[in-house]
């Protein structure tokens, strides 16, 4: 996603409300850059669809290994080699688009709503946050020293599940080949950096912060303005720049809003609104014209 594109599928949107908040937004190209810059405060990976070079793949581990900051996001039916960085902290995005089909938008059970979450600043108070089309983001083990935390914040529901088809018309879940839910959608990783001594001294504490989200269009200049969509993005940056206290600072928008139902919601409004009350109200003039009689 282009930072300053104006596209439905660009990131101008998120980018502008970032420069609101005092951030420099500038592009960075790995492959043409030895290292990223020491002023950066965070690295945004924005759904990638070319696999990255090897070179890249080694420059972008590289700088989280040093307690680099990162919002990484990777989108379904596409394989950019994030999971080559990611090995190192034991986590991964998942294979398959997710499904979930009792909370999900109106007429797509492929673009799952998430209502509640884990406890994180990234998460409190978040209204809620839509995505258009998904995959997990997975633990692969248990981290036995103790030093790395994995801490998922988004999940679907019980009834949802990672479609391995990618091509079928029509889903259902197949024992054996989907994966079954709840599914994670969005996840932060912590871990102590790898410094020299001398590094180590000049930066007591230092962590690595990254944060997985297996969606990215959810950002996108066609979806930002939907639900909490564009609070989450922001927070998470916020989070990962160690600006905390931006997290609580609301980002102003002159943009117009739009309500979202899921399926259960909407069903819900047309039983009251279109049925029952209509039908009390039908049953109370009977009431007062018998009694009338």
């Amino acid at each position: 996603h282009d930072p300053e594109g104006y596209g439905n599928d660009g990131y101008s949107r998120v980018a502008n409300a970032l420069r609101d908040q005092n951030y420099d937004v500038r592009t960075l190209n790995l492959a043409i850059t030895t290292t990223v810059p020491s002023d950066a405060a965070v690295v945004v990976v924005a759904g990638p669809q070319i696999e990255f070079m090897e070179e890249e793949v080694t420059r972008l581990r590289s700088y989280l290994l040093r307690g680099g900051k990162a919002l990484i996001m990777q989108d379904p039916l596409y394989d950019a080699g994030l999971n080559d960085v990611l090995s190192a902290w034991k986590v991964r995005f998942g294979d398959g688009v997710v499904i979930d089909p009792a909370s999900s938008l109106l007429g797509g059970v492929a673009a799952p709503v998430v209502s509640g979450y884990r406890f994180s600043q990234i998460t409190k108070d978040l209204p809620m946050t839509f995505f258009p089309l998904a995959r997990p983001v997975e633990q692969i083990e248990e981290d036995a020293t103790g030093m790395l935390t994995f801490s998922p914040l988004a999940e679907t529901t019980g009834q949802s599940w990672a479609e391995r088809d990618t091509e079928a018309t029509e889903v259902a879940f197949d024992e054996g080949v989907d994966t079954p839910g709840p599914l994670t959608l969005m996840a932060t990783v912590e871990a102590p950096a790898l410094l020299d001594s001398d590094e180590m001294a000049a930066n007591p504490g230092l962590k690595m912060r990254v944060v997985l989200i297996g969606d990215s269009d959810f950002a996108s200049n066609e979806y930002v303005g939907s639900l909490g969509n564009g609070v989450l993005f922001l927070n998470a940056v916020n989070w990962l720049a160690e600006e905390e206290s931006l997290i609580a600072i609301g980002p102003k928008t002159t943009q117009p809003r739009y309500v979202f139902l899921t399926r259960v919601q909407a069903n819900t409004i047309f039983l009251v609104g279109v049925i029952l009350i209509p039908l009390a109200l039908l049953v109370m003039g009977i009431i007062v014209w018998w009694r009338r009689r």
